[in-house]
């Protein structure tokens, strides 16, 4: 039985768009199409989904059947995740947001000012090899084959792109043990003021002939002692005791616990397509308001849907990553 969800809207020619989402899989033994728009003479016009391996799980995008990315994400059962994918065909870039995180960006400069022909179909649940069917099951078909097994919900395609991202910043990717090879470079340490020069020493060597006892029993303990600085505490205790009687009083570099204590700037400005995807993901009910209602071309809560093969439409809770 082959499972799917049919939008029954008509979609307009698009030049850019956004498909949000929140989805939950069963298994990773099928690849998991999540969504489907095709057009006469062209399967693939946008198809987004999760491809599976023995191991791993991968995020992928195709327009015009031609893949832009297929990204590893460690994607677990059973668990609510919020994806949002992104084209502009003005320009050729694309993103990709894994709960509120851009995992994903680059450009694909050959469909650069491609437009997206209108009037096609649209589903979730199956991969449309021809223009409104050709899904694959049953034996002899391809590993993976068989459609979505798990749930979706909160879906929808907008007729723009998420605003451009930052070109400088190199977001967090999960390949394994993959870091950023951009790491903000850690702030200077403070080392206190200069201590000041030895009696003893010059250049770091004994001064030569010198009578210690004699001529510098009097100096070791200055008359006026500097008053201690914030992150400095003067500690004043007989650790050196010399001929003359007289102490020496050592400065060590103990944090003071009345300095304040001022934290870290952010060396990067947020990504200015974070707050779109956050007001996306935050809509869990019926109840919220749609924050960008006159860029929907399919909104769940509103565009008619119908269901194949046994696919259910059932209630939900209304509060995020528990439907």
């Amino acid at each position: 039985m082959l499972q799917y969800i049919q939008y029954k809207t008509s979609l307009p020619d698009m030049k850019e768009f956004t498909v949000c989402m929140w989805h939950k899989f069963y298994n990773h033994t099928n690849d998991h199409p999540l969504f489907s728009y095709a057009v006469p003479n062209q399967p693939r016009a946008i198809y987004l989904w999760v491809s599976n391996s023995l191991r791993s799980s991968y995020f992928s995008l195709s327009v015009e059947s031609h893949t832009f990315f297929r990204l590893n994400y460690p994607l677990r059962l059973n668990r609510w995740y919020h994806s949002c994918t992104s084209w502009n065909g003005r320009t050729g870039e694309w993103q990709i947001w894994v709960n509120a995180e851009r995992v994903g960006r680059g450009f694909h400069n050959r469909l650069v000012g491609h437009v997206i022909p209108g009037g096609g179909i649209a589903i979730t649940g199956q991969e449309q090899r021809q223009y409104g069917g050709g899904f694959l099951e049953g034996e002899g078909s391809p590993k993976g084959s068989g459609g979505f097994l798990g749930e979706v919900t909160q879906l929808y395609l907008y007729k723009a792109a998420l605003a451009a991202g930052k070109a400088h910043r190199d977001h967090k990717h999960h390949h394994g043990n993959h870091a950023s090879s951009t790491t903000p470079q850690p702030p200077p340490v403070s080392t206190g003021p200069p201590l000041p020069p030895h009696p003893l020493l010059i250049s770091g060597q004994l001064i030569p002939r010198l009578n210690i006892n004699a001529q510098l029993g009097g100096r070791l303990r200055p008359q006026n002692p500097p008053p201690p600085t914030p992150g400095n505490l003067l500690l004043s205790s007989p650790l050196l005791q010399h001929s003359g009687g007289s102490t020496s009083s050592i400065t060590l570099p103990v944090q003071d616990p009345t300095s304040t204590r001022t934290k870290r700037k952010d060396d990067y400005p947020r990504e200015p397509a974070e707050g779109e995807v956050k007001q996306v993901m935050n809509v869990c009910s019926g109840c919220a308001p749609e924050p960008f209602k006159k860029a929907e071309l399919i909104s769940w809560r509103s565009t008619p849907k119908k269901l194949y093969s046994g696919a259910l439409y059932t209630l939900a809770n209304a509060e995020c990553r528990r439907f």
